[in-house]
């Protein structure tokens, strides 16, 4: 048996004399899906989120009138640890979805211009947590541009260990780096210092009214990208459960005041009012936006991403933010 250009060829022996050749079984057409982060990345390993283990070789048959089975040695490989195939997959996910914002955005025209010279490109995460996602945001977009990445988080151990990964992973993390802040105190303190805007912000599963935070200083840097996975909405269902309070006893709600005496469906409400609210004034800001899945539900319960890019042509048409702010008002009256 031999294997050359993907296609398999085995010699069978009828007998001593007499020989077959099988047809060749063309493999080219069965090829895995080639993702943007390579699962032998050092950093996947640094995080623990992959292993590296040495596997079988490909088994050699050979057939010569006795069966032999003989083992070829082959290059260690990296495989998600136990519990961990849902973050890598969800790290490839997000990384497809954000090279696919950037390529419908200006930085996309910044990163094909004539100059031979990598263009500047400054991502905060905020929010960081882990940081799966901001190393492999850095690392995805190091290769294109002059990237400076900076990661928010409050927890001190978390910074400081994230800190530590990037050290040891060299010179290609070199412009990755963590603050200890929270988001507000960023934006206020930190950010106004600072010479060059944030081109690409991102804001995962920052809690309640954080998303907001994220989202407003966002839009006061003029980010080209905006890209959100809110965690939970207890602002606005504590003004609809006030609301639902108020009007008890009133007809105003109609029918939809029958759907949220549910608790279940007044959660979900609550979710899909604030995004839509978060959609619209994004929107209003002079940004196309999206509402999308960000993983299956299989993997994670949240699962809503606002994703938001600048208008390349963002007139500023008195008519077109009437119409959004009428749409934001009527859909804030309407829940209180």
């Amino acid at each position: 048996m031999n294997s050359k250009g993907g296609i398999l060829k085995t010699t069978l022996p009828l007998s001593s004399s007499d020989e077959s050749t099988i047809p060749a079984i063309d493999f080219n057409h069965d090829r895995q899906k080639q993702n943007l982060i390579s699962i032998n990345d050092p950093f996947l390993q640094a995080l623990k989120v992959t292993t590296i283990e040495k596997e079988s070789s490909t088994t050699k048959i050979s057939l010569n009138g006795k069966l032999k089975l003989k083992s070829l040695p082959t290059l260690p490989s990296a495989r998600p640890r136990a519990g961990m195939s849902d973050k890598y997959r969800q790290i490839q996910n997000f990384v497809e979805i954000l090279d696919g914002l950037v390529s419908t955005s200006q930085l996309f025209m910044k990163e094909n211009n004539d100059n031979n010279n990598k263009p500047t490109l400054k991502v905060v995460d905020m929010g960081s947590g882990l940081a799966y996602l901001t190393f492999a945001v850095h690392r995805h977009f190091s290769k294109r541009f002059d990237l400076h990445t900076i990661g928010i988080e409050s927890r001190l151990n978390l910074v400081q260990q994230s800190e530590k990964v990037a050290q040891s992973l060299g010179k290609d993390f070199n412009q990755l780096s963590f603050l200890q802040n929270d988001i507000m105190d960023y934006i206020t303190n930190t950010h106004p210092k600072e010479q060059n805007k944030i081109d690409i912000l991102i804001a995962l599963h920052a809690c309640d009214i954080a998303t907001d935070e994220a989202i407003f200083c966002g839009i006061q840097s003029n980010s080209e990208i905006i890209v959100t996975a809110p965690c939970c909405q207890k602002q606005i269902r504590k003004q609809i459960e006030l609301h639902l309070k108020e009007k008890k006893n009133e007809l105003s709600l109609g029918p939809l005041g029958d759907l949220l005496n549910f608790g279940i469906f007044r959660e979900r409400e609550a979710e899909m009012v604030t995004d839509t609210l978060r959609a619209l004034l994004l929107e209003w800001a002079g940004y196309d936006t999206k509402i999308m899945e960000f993983v299956s539900n299989e993997h994670t319960a949240k699962n809503v991403m606002i994703a938001a890019v600048k208008r390349r042509q963002w007139m500023e048409d008195d008519q077109k933010k009437t119409v959004i702010e009428k749409k934001i008002i009527d859909l804030m009256q309407l829940f209180g």
